[in-house]
This record gives C-alpha cells, sequence and structure tokens, in this order.
C-alpha cells in the first residue's frame, strides 16, 4: 500500500503564496537556517522536464530517514534544505521534501527543469560499492510516483542520476521505470 504525505495534493503547489510562507517560516524555525539561503527561485512547471532517480547510498536494513538525509545535506554540504523532492523509505512509504514549485539541489546542471527522487537502498555488503537491494515496495511506490509525475508535468526523460553524472554510479541499478 502506498503512502504518503498530507502534502500531496499538488495542484496549489506553484500559486500559493501563503503555502511559500508557510515552507519557507517552517524550515527556518525546524533548522534555523538563515532567510537569505532560502531564496530559492520559484519555476514554471512547464518547464519541468526531466526525473532523475538516486539511492541513498544504505544499506537494505538501514532505517533511514528525515534526519539523515537533512545530516547530508544541509549540515555536511551547506545546502538550504535537503536537496530531493521526495524520498521513498524501504517500506515504500513516499515522503515530500521540498515544494515541486523551488528547483532541486540533486544534480548539478540539471536541477532547474527537474524533479530530484530518492530512494532508500543501494549499498552493496562491502561498503565500497552499489548493490541492487532496493525493496520491492519501494519499487512500486517509484513506479507508482513516476507515473504520476508524468501524468502531471511534460516529463521526457527519466533516468538515474548516473546518466546526467558520469562521475556518479548513483543508484545502482535501473528500477525498471526508466525512459526516454
Amino acid at each position: 500500500m502506498l503512502h504518503m504525505t498530507n502534502w500531496a495534493d499538488f495542484s496549489h503547489i506553484f500559486a500559493n503564496t501563503t503555502y511559500d510562507a508557510f515552507y519557507q517560516k517552517r524550515r527556518v524555525q525546524r533548522y534555523n537556517i538563515e532567510i537569505s539561503k532560502l531564496a530559492l527561485n520559484f519555476r514554471q512547471p512547464e518547464k519541468i522536464n526531466k526525473i532523475i532517480l538516486h539511492g541513498s547510498y544504505t544499506r537494505q536494513y538501514n532505517q533511514i530517514n528525515i534526519a539523515d538525509l537533512n545530516q547530508w545535506h544541509v549540515i555536511e554540504k551547506g545546502f538550504a534544505d535537503i536537496g530531493y523532492h521526495y524520498f521513498i523509505n524501504k517500506y515504500g512509504h513516499i515522503i515530500v521534501l521540498r515544494p515541486l514549485a523551488y528547483n532541486g539541489a540533486h544534480c548539478l546542471g540539471h536541477n532547474e527543469n527537474s524533479i530530484g527522487i530518492c530512494v532508500a537502498g543501494g549499498m552493496a555488503v562491502n561498503k565500497k560499492d552499489w548493490e541492487d537491494n532496493y525493496t520491492e515496495e519501494s519499487r512500486q511506490s517509484l513506479a507508482w510516483l513516476v507515473d504520476t509525475l508524468a501524468k502531471m508535468f511534460p516529463i521526457q526523460r527519466c533516468r538515474g542520476h548516473r546518466t546526467f553524472d558520469t562521475n556518479r554510479l548513483c543508484p545502482g541499478t535501473t528500477f525498471g521505470c526508466e525512459f526516454d
């Protein structure tokens, strides 16, 4: 069964300034970030034309959560917020992270016109390589989310991070929902 947060209704995101104010206030309170770091540009929905898939590079049995993503993106990399738009945990739960109205921070040179989705898993037992250890629940949720987003936006391409950045191996596999 698929679960989404109460932000699943995307239709209001691009035009609702109240939502934007709420988002900025919530993030500043939550992470104590300077307001200036949240000067993220709004983007036009018709320009979103690709989905970029990521793996969290964690073992399948690890319970990764938003605090971990925050640690990696905000604390360690200095981003204003978590760079992905969505995160799918090992149980297949879809968690909305960054509103679609904002550019992501997940693939250099492709953030303005893409949606970033991170799926829990990908680390091999040796903790050095990528491995296809994503759960069936997370794969099903990913397929559903990609299909839903492709109906909402003019998506022309859905590929792993490594397709757009040859220095990366992320997500270490294909999920079966990629397309050109």
